[in-house]
């Protein structure tokens, strides 16, 4: 008798394997098989073109169950492989079965991007992006970046109506923002047709980036490129968020958003990555 190692290796370092005694393999076929001519009837022996078709059939079966295994492993690649492609851009995803149905008011917008040291006085750029109030209406929502001789501002409105006034946006002598992030109050939000009343107390708060955040707004070379990484509201169906990372779990790929786990299908639309 051949010694095995405490290893579970024998001395020919091959791995030893228990047998699935539940599973139908080709082996237990051919068993079978040999015991069907073994134990047949000689005085009516079985046509031989019926084992020949036995065979042909196990290994059709044989075939496309290898078949179906293949493309379970490239759906399940090709799904780690959309996922991981996602990260750092924003989705807009289902929260059927994820968050509440209700709606989610927007509380605070996250923008971040570079704007051009060199522009000249007067040159602007411009974010769309949409908020969510108590009752889950969308609103849209642009921030317009200005130029000025001191700095930059910047001034939001929906649909060309302002809210609030523009607020000045400076930054040091290496391009890091100096000053506070802002809110557009509720008072100021009310004036927006047909939301009066809908809005948080604590209004919406424009945030820029915190000093170690990579997308933070910041003045720098090149040209000017402002967008919206996320927004924390909802309607009570979707929301929207940047994809952060990726947590592997049997059932697939889990993209991570905004402290929720979201699975790769709920994903209703990606943006173009944001910078």
């Amino acid at each position: 008798m051949t010694a095995v190692s405490p290893t579970g290796f024998s001395p020919l370092n091959q791995p030893t394997v228990t047998p699935d005694n539940n599973q139908l393999n080709q082996d237990t076929f051919l068993k079978l098989l040999v015991a069907q001519m073994k134990y047949q009837d000689p005085l009516a022996p079985t046509d031989s073109t019926q084992f020949l078709t036995q065979t042909a059939q196990f290994t059709q079966v044989s075939t496309l169950q290898q078949i179906m295994k293949d493309q379970q492993s490239m759906g399940h690649t090709n799904e780690l492989l959309a996922a991981s492609g996602m990260v750092g851009q924003g989705v807009t995803y289902s929260t059927i079965g994820i968050a509440s149905p209700s709606a989610i008011a927007t509380t605070a917008v996250t923008v971040g991007g570079n704007l051009a040291k060199d522009a000249p006085v007067g040159a602007h750029t411009e974010v769309k992006s949409q908020v969510y109030n108590n009752v889950g209406k969308k609103i849209p929502l642009d921030l317009q970046f200005t130029r000025t001789e001191n700095g930059w501002t910047v001034q939001a409105s929906s649909k060309g109506q302002l809210i609030g006034p523009a607020r000045n946006v400076t930054f040091d002598a290496t391009g890091q923002r100096t000053s506070t992030d802002f809110t557009l109050d509720r008072g100021d939000l009310d004036d927006l047709d047909g939301t009066t009343g809908t809005w948080p107390a604590a209004g919406v708060t424009v945030q820029m980036g915190s000093p170690n955040d990579p997308n933070r707004i910041e003045v720098g070379a090149g040209t000017s490129k402002i967008a919206v990484l996320e927004q924390n509201g909802g309607d009570g169906s979707s929301l929207a968020g940047v994809v952060t990372g990726i947590r592997i779990t049997a059932d697939g790929p889990l993209l991570q958003i905004g402290g929720r786990d979201v699975p790769l299908a709920s994903v209703m639309e990606v943006q173009a990555p944001a910078l």
